[in-house]
């Protein structure tokens, strides 16, 4: 799992699709990005990029986690 050091978000209204654009710190020249199906999706996605100062994404399953916090932080 690599660590999120950015992240670029987008909605297209007319299609009703949207993508997060992710800078992982193992090549901060590239990006990796996850197709979003409903704007809904897309701020939960946001929501934890903005709120988890530590978030890694996996290159198999293609999932953005948070790091282990303790309940109620």
């Amino acid at each position: 799992m690599d660590p999120i050091t950015g992240y670029c978000a987008y909605w297209h209204a007319e299609s009703n699709t949207g993508r997060i654009f992710l800078q992982l710190s193992g090549d901060p020249k590239k990006s990796v990005h996850v197709e979003v199906d409903s704007a809904s999706e897309l701020n939960a996605m946001v929501d934890l990029l903005r709120h988890n100062a530590a978030m890694s994404y996996d290159h198999e399953s293609k999932m953005i986690s948070t790091g282990w916090r303790k309940p109620g932080a």
